[in-house]
């Protein structure tokens, strides 16, 4: 890694939403991808029955034909399962960014140990080692650790070029520090 590059922002809800995301896909993968993937296959499937039920009612009481309709109702059911995180992770975000300790400026600084997080008079250091995982995303570049994510604003970093060579830095320090 070259010579510690500090990084200083200030949290904004919609980076956050992204941080939440990235994170959330991140611990999802991996040794966790079976487990996941059925409690989200399964919660889909019981939201679309849910819609079909709703869906039942309705053609009860305007008396049509049901067939279509346990179809939409199954498929907007699901749908508004698969969307009620977007609408979680919004809301999240928007309460992350009120808390006094995002209300002050931060930074996030790599060196050859590893990650330093500076928000007013908390800091928290982790080595490389700890940190599981960087994710890059729309506006941000995601370090999650241990099941916490810190986002990066790109506009903190820089243009493309400084941003993936950051990436690229991260990375190599993570895999560099687990082969050591």
């Amino acid at each position: 890694m070259r010579a510690p590059d500090r990084f200083e922002f200030t949290v904004k809800a919609i980076e956050q939403r992204e941080v939440i995301l990235a994170a959330s896909k991140m611990l999802m993968k991996g040794r966790n991808a079976i487990k996941s993937s059925t409690i989200t296959l399964s919660l889909m499937v019981l939201a679309g029955l849910g819609g079909m039920a709703l869906a039942a009612a309705l053609t009860a009481f305007l008396d049509v034909s049901p067939t279509w309709w346990m179809i939409a109702g199954w498929l907007a059911g699901a749908g508004l399962y698969l969307c009620s995180f977007q609408l979680l992770y919004s809301e999240i975000s928007r309460v992350i960014t009120t808390l006094p300790l995002n209300q002050v400026p931060q930074a996030l600084i790599f060196d050859e140990i590893g990650m330093t997080y500076e928000a007013g008079p908390a800091t928290w250091k982790t080595p490389w080692h700890l940190i599981d995982g960087v994710v890059e995303t729309k506006l941000t570049i995601t370090i999650v650790i241990g099941g916490i994510a810190f986002g990066l604003p790109k506009s903190a970093v820089g243009d493309a070029a400084a941003i993936d060579t950051l990436v690229g830095d991260i990375h190599l320090q993570i895999e560099s520090s687990r082969n050591a």
